[in-house]
């Protein structure tokens, strides 16, 4: 049974240690590469070469200096001068050595050649030597030069090309000088030498390669770990950026659902304004023409009638917040608009604010919705209002604005010609950090005792749906400057005409009409209205009371007005009820919603209308006018042979 094997970061395994990627194993591709690299090229090991080579060549040049003063001493000896010529070469040699690594004048691949330069020098001066001498004894400094270049060298071809040097020298100089049992001796023991020089360096190699094995390991762990610390610092990173786009995600979430639960609430409250209002304003618009010019009350009746519209546009602005309207689209005049804010704000805002209109021409007038636009300049106004502390003022200015490419990009618009409607206020202004907020739907930097809330946002909003822009300016202490343009109408002088009331025709055998709604003060003022015009009038509470009165008397009524909402049977479930009995009947639908999918099902039958609630008596007798013109019912007894 054979042992597990353990396989390390350098066996070759196809596991990528510590999960590399692409890149870091690429990296480690050159490291095995730089694996493979021989002793003799590592720096390391060249370095301490060089440094070895360095104080060898000290050393050498100090020997052949001392043998030169000794050899100076013994002139008249054998051979002395010939010796004295070769140590000169030496000491040259090794002084230019030294002088070459000590100043770093030599890159450190030179430490090969220098050394073989130096083992050359010193074998050549001993076997000259024991030439000129006559001497063997000598010949042990060359047996030094062997053992020496073996502890000492890490190239294997230039240890051969000294020891092969020495070697030739050291044989040459032991036939001239030896003979017998001198000259085996002599080279057994240079032999000897060689030997020991090849093992101690193929010892020193293996050694060198397993600590250049485990360097290199080190190394390339070390690599590892720093990709490794790299790309999870990266991952943290996007971990962070992660983190921050999921809590803004979060927080639209939140908002997003805070304003649909708020458009729910504001589309609830809407419908049961518009009940109370609708009562008041059909009771009013009723009354009024009952009312000769001069008759005391006549003028505070026309001052409710204009507070209900008031309080009209209020829930549609409201409703169309709630994404449950749509915004009209004709034209109006902004200067008119612009006035009834400020007679209304003249009355409201506090004393210590100076209030100030400035309008450019009575005929300035746009297209869209005056309801939604009133509100938005009583929002800039109220906004304006809130910044200044104590005394100031605050000036609404409207005027003709020609826009080139420049200047409509600064808006967000086409270029062209707009109404412009600013509103300036010298209040404590805003810091940049505010401006960028300004419009967020629950950004407020009002305390939690004033007003806060959706203002500024419903103001953005109405701009962009009447196609126009906005341009905020303000600094800290010196008040802002909100600036809106809106496509400005080229109105015609014939386009306005007095607007004359249209009168139903009621069919004298047909008189009654059918008020179905579920709110009492809407059925009394919807009474009242319907008598006005000269109908008969049945009230009913809701869809199956409706169904039952109608049944009862369907060859009396002539037209039923059919509130959309209801409890208990539905308007569009009481329409289709009312329709089976009598497919031939008119229905005018009233609602306080714009017209959604379900009304518009309805209104492609035929001799269906429809009227927004709260309505008018004018408005009631517009709707029933036009639907009299296309529901000539024949009478009684026609019917009732047409329907046997």
């Amino acid at each position: 049974m054979s042992a597990p094997r353990s396989v390390d970061a350098s066996s070759g395994s196809s596991n990528t240690p510590l999960g590399l990627t692409a890149q870091d194993t690429a990296s480690g591709s050159a490291s095995n590469k730089a694996q493979n690299a021989r002793p003799a090229d590592d720096p390391e090991l060249l370095g301490v070469l060089f440094e070895t080579i360095r104080w060898l060549a000290a050393l050498i040049a100090t020997m052949f200096a001392a043998f030169t003063v000794y050899n100076l001493t013994r002139l008249d000896a054998r051979g002395v001068k010939q010796v004295l010529v070769v140590d000169q070469v030496g000491l040259a040699i090794a002084a230019v050595v030294f002088w070459g690594t000590h100043r770093r004048r030599v890159p450190l691949a030179w430490a090969h050649p220098a050394g073989f330069l130096l083992a050359v020098s010193v074998s050549t001066d001993v076997a000259y030597s024991v030439y000129a001498y006559g001497e063997p004894t000598q010949l042990q400094y060359l047996i030094a030069i062997a053992v020496g270049a073996g502890a000492m060298e890490v190239s294997t071809v230039w240890l051969i090309a000294i020891l092969s040097t020495a070697d030739a020298l050291a044989l040459w100089a032991t036939l001239l000088v030896c003979s017998g049992a001198t000259l085996v001796d002599y080279l057994m023991m240079q032999v000897g030498a060689t030997g020991l020089a090849i093992v101690v360096f193929a010892g020193r190699m293996k050694g060198q390669r397993k600590l250049l094995d485990f360097r290199r390991r080190d190394e390339q762990r070390a690599r590892e770990l720093r990709a490794a610390l790299d790309r999870a610092e990266r991952e943290f990173a996007e971990h962070q950026v992660s983190e921050r786009q999921r809590q803004l995600l979060e927080e639209q979430l939140r908002q997003a659902q805070k304003l649909e639960a708020l458009g729910t609430l504001a589309g609830g409250v809407a419908h049961d304004i518009n009940n109370v209002i609708g009562a008041i304003t059909a009771i009013a618009s009723t009354t009024l023409p009952e009312l000769p010019p001069g008759t005391p009350g006549r003028r505070e009746m026309q001052h409710m009638l204009a507070a209900a519209r008031r309080g009209t546009t209020l829930t549609r602005n409201l409703l169309g917040f709630a994404r449950q309207d749509a915004p009209k689209n004709e034209p109006f005049s902004l200067n008119e608009v612009v006035l009834e804010v400020e007679a209304l704000l003249r009355r409201t805002l506090p004393k210590s604010i100076e209030f100030g209109v400035r309008c450019e021409g009575p005929r300035l007038s746009v297209v869209g919705d005056s309801g939604l636009v009133t509100h938005a300049l009583m929002n800039l106004c109220l906004n304006s209002a809130d910044a200044i502390a104590g005394h100031g003022s605050i000036i609404v200015q409207t005027s003709v604005l020609s826009l080139d490419e420049a200047g409509a990009r600064e808006y967000g618009v086409e270029p062209g010609v707009y109404a412009e409607l600013a509103v300036r206020d010298d209040g404590h202004g805003m810091t940049p950090e505010v401006l960028e907020r300004i419009f967020e739907p629950f950004f407020s930097t009002k305390s939690t005792k004033r007003r806060s809330g959706l203002g500024l946002s419903m103001v953005y909003s109405t701009v962009q749906q009447h196609r126009g822009g906005l341009k905020v300016t303000s600094q800290p202490g010196q008040g802002t400057l909100i600036t809106v343009v809106l496509p400005a109408y080229e109105q015609r002088r014939d386009a306005a005409s007095p607007r004359v009331r249209r009168v139903p025709a009621v069919n004298p055998e047909r008189r009654i009409a059918l008020f179905v709604d579920d709110e009492p003060l809407l059925r009394r003022a919807g009474k009242r209205m319907l008598v006005s015009l000269g109908y008969e009038v049945l009230l009913a509470s809701n869809g199956r009371d409706a169904l039952t009165r109608f049944k009862e008397n369907r060859e009396r009524i002539g037209v039923v007005v059919l509130d959309v909402a209801m409890p208990v049977m539905s308007g569009p479930e009481c329409f289709h009820e009312l329709r089976k009995v009598d497919p031939e009947i008119p229905i005018l639908l009233a609602s306080g919603f714009a017209k959604g999918h379900d009304i518009q099902s309805l209104l492609a039958c035929e001799r269906t209308r429809y009227v927004r609630k709260p309505y008018e008596l004018d408005d009631l007798a517009a709707a029933l006018a036009e639907l009299s013109q296309v529901s000539e019912l024949p009478p009684p007894s026609v019917r009732r042979l047409t329907l046997a």
